[in-house]
């Protein structure tokens, strides 16, 4: 009698795909601890900081327990299993709310810089919300997509093979996203007293303004914001008293 060795094969399929998945996140993890120390740990306790650790953090730990951990570790011992009701197959369809509320996170990603454009306020922050919102989209809609028509077909020994990466890419990907507002809009270092910036200041000389006993240039930020001379302070206060 010969034996089958195909479902072992799939089966196998699975388990390197959650290995995948797990050794994917753990890289991510390490090439962007450096961030997270600079951006997270060294800042005050907030939502948003707890937020990103918990999911930094948990996302790690629950992807590496997929890859090594079993729900069988004795003969005839299952801790848990996942079942449908007789002639339904209700689990074929979590990814379906997964692919809407992404749906609408893109829409609403998208109306908002919509709005930031026909009113002429985009800045530099909107834009660039647009676009990693849109990366952020793009693989998160197809993953989820495999995984539904994996479930959909319903073989039971590949059915769990793009579930991994459906936790781990998702996981990764808002994790860069967070990084990335922290690196553009830093806050303050309340370890060292110090803020870390990616703006600088441009120096150029207003036109048509005269100026008297002025020896400081007019500065401009990035934003286009002005700022007032010191040579135009002190003009200001001799003119009009303190």
């Amino acid at each position: 009698m010969d034996i089958d060795v195909v479902p072992y094969t799939q089966v196998q399929w699975e388990r390197n795909c959650q290995l995948a998945a797990a050794v994917l996140i753990v890289y991510e993890y390490l090439i962007h601890f450096g961030d997270e120390i600079n951006y997270f740990w060294k800042q005050r306790w907030s939502l948003v900081k707890v937020l990103f650790l918990w999911s930094r953090y948990y996302s790690t730990v629950y992807n590496i327990g997929n890859a090594v951990a079993t729900n069988n570790p004795l003969s005839g011992l299952y801790i848990c299993a996942d079942a449908d009701p007789p002639d339904e197959h209700w689990i074929a369809y979590a990814p379906t709310a997964v692919l809407i509320i992404e749906t609408i996170f893109l829409v609403l990603a998208l109306n908002k810089a919509w709005e930031g454009y026909r009113d002429s306020a985009r800045g530099k922050i909107i834009p660039r919300l647009t676009n990693e919102s849109i990366f952020y989209f793009v693989p998160i809609f197809f993953i989820h997509l495999g995984n539904q028509i994996i479930w959909m077909v319903n073989k039971i020994t590949i059915n769990e093979l793009v579930t991994g990466f459906s936790f781990a890419v998702p996981a990764i990907l808002v994790n860069r996203l967070l990084i990335s507002i922290r690196t553009y809009n830093p806050q303050p270092n309340y370890l060292t007293g110090s803020v870390q910036t990616q703006e600088t200041i441009r120096f150029r000389r207003l036109p048509n303004i005269r100026r008297r006993n002025s020896t400081f240039s007019d500065t401009a930020l990035q934003d286009g914001a002005e700022v007032t001379s010191f040579g135009e302070e002190m003009e200001g206060l001799r003119v009009n008293g303190p």
